[in-house]
Order: C-alpha cells, then sequence, then structure tokens
C-alpha cells in the first residue's frame, strides 16, 4: 500500500508541476509547452497505472480499518446521488492546495460514476481556533474559509462556494495577506450571496460549528487530505478514471455476493 501511494503521489507532484509553471516568453509559445508537458506527463502516470495490480490494491483496501465518523450532521452535504451504491468521504481545509487537486478529482469520479459512488464532505479546517481536535493552525486562510463554507450550505451555495473557497485561496499568491473583510465583500459578489458577516458573527454558527467538531472527535486525522470509501482509507485510485472505475466494481461485486 505504501509503494503504491508513493507511487501515485510522485507521479501527481510531477503532472502538477507541469500545470502550474508557464515559462516568461512568448505566451502562446508557452501555453503549448505546458500542453506537450501535461500529456507527456499523463502518459508517464497511465503507463505506471497500467503496471499496478489491481487486485492488491483491493486486498490492501481491505485491511484499512473501518474509519465512523459521525456524519449525521452532513447527511445533505452530498455530491452526487443519494441512492448511488458507495460512498465517499473527504476530510479537506481549504488552505491545502493538495485538497484542491483531490477535490476536483473526485467530483470526476463521481460524475463518471453516477449510479456507483457519491461524495460527502467533511471540512477538517487544520487551525486549533475551531478544530478543537488539532494544536496549533496552518494558516488565517483555514477557519474563516470554513465558516464561510457553512454560512454558504445555510443559504444553497455549498458547491459553489468549495469551488470558490479553493480557487481564490490567498495562499496561492505568494506573499499575500488573507483581508477577510475584502474577501467576503468579492464572494458576496461573485456568488451572489449576502449577509456572510452577518452570518460569521452568529450564534447558528458557533453551534454549527460545534456540530462539525462531533464529526472528527476521537478520530485520528493525521492531516488533509483524507479520503474514505465506504469507512475505509483509500489510496489515490481516484487518479485514474479507468482505474477507479474497475475499483468500484469489484466493490460492487463483493457487495452483490454478500447479500446472495
Amino acid at each position: 500500500m505504501l509503494f503504491i501511494f508513493l507511487v501515485f503521489s510522485s507521479l501527481l507532484n510531477i503532472y502538477s508541476e507541469t500545470t502550474n509553471t508557464v515559462p516568461k516568453e512568448n505566451p502562446k509559445i508557452s501555453i503549448q509547452k505546458v500542453e506537450e508537458a501535461k500529456k507527456k506527463a499523463m502518459l508517464m502516470l497511465n503507463q505506471k497505472l497500467k503496471n499496478l495490480d489491481i487486485n492488491k490494491m483491493y486486498l490492501g483496501y481491505k485491511t484499512e480499518p473501518i474509519i465512523n465518523p459521525n456524519l449525521s450532521y452532513v447527511a445533505d452535504r452530498l455530491y452526487g446521488k443519494k441512492t448511488a451504491k458507495n460512498t465517499l468521504v473527504i476530510f479537506s481545509d481549504f488552505a491545502c492546495g493538495h485538497c484542491k487537486i483531490v477535490s476536483k478529482d473526485l467530483m470526476s469520479r463521481v460524475d463518471e460514476n453516477k449510479d456507483d459512488v457519491n461524495l460527502k464532505y467533511v471540512f477538517f479546517p487544520l487551525d486549533n481556533t475551531c478544530n478543537k481536535n488539532l494544536a496549533g493552525k496552518l494558516s488565517d486562510y483555514s477557519c474563516p474559509a470554513f465558516k464561510l463554507a457553512l454560512c454558504s450550505e445555510k443559504v444553497g451555495k455549498l458547491k459553489e462556494a468549495i469551488l470558490y473557497l479553493y480557487e481564490k485561496n490567498p495562499l496561492n499568491v505568494k506573499g499575500k495577506i488573507f483581508d477577510q473583510k475584502s474577501f467576503i465583500s468579492s464572494m458576496e459578489k461573485d456568488l451572489k450571496v449576502s449577509g456572510m458577516q452577518e452570518c460569521l458573527n452568529s450564534d447558528w454558527l458557533k453551534k454549527k460549528v460545534e456540530q462539525e467538531n462531533l464529526i472528527y472527535k476521537g478520530l485520528t486525522i493525521p492531516g488533509t487530505p483524507i479520503v474514505l470509501l465506504n469507512g475505509r482509507k483509500l489510496n489515490p485510485i481516484y487518479k485514474s478514471k479507468v482505474l477507479f472505475k474497475e475499483f468500484i466494481r469489484k466493490v460492487n461485486l463483493e457487495k452483490d455476493s454478500n447479500r446472495n
């Protein structure tokens, strides 16, 4: 399992570097070079994936202990069909750059396997001022973004807020300081919502943050992102459209055989 994880992680880093590096030259030439680098990275990734043993990966997954977060507070925080056969859960922090990538990957896998899998979000801010299960904090952005996501969920704008809060993470810009007031103003304008600052100061939000903390109380979450499939920790197989589909097929076959 460790070897497989390291293979995926190293390939992900290669791909991320090619997609985030734009040479300082003619823009048209730069874009062409980036696209060529992306294709080369994806070819490398696909070749490595072909050499991975799906059966061994599945057996490794089955050895993972069951983790049971209390998801009753996020029963409706769902991407995909409620009737899907399997559930992915992601523990994430909006200040975490890798979480942004993984979140997009998981949404894509759900879109491609609508009847087989859905996705639940558990916001896990790496800041002990709003996450009592931790000591210390990652950044000044973690808690405000977490709270803004909750306020957006209240007014029916959660999906839009998730994408927005990852994309507008001020840590993406070197040396940029998080200005909460101007950020909220821009967010309200861009997402066509209102009352975010009032929500941040509300008793409703205080209670909601306490409920969110109950989701992961007693769990060991070493960092973000953490992805679960039906309660078991899942390695980055969700990076591959083909392998993920085959993996879910195996999960469904075992479920069907157990019912029979």
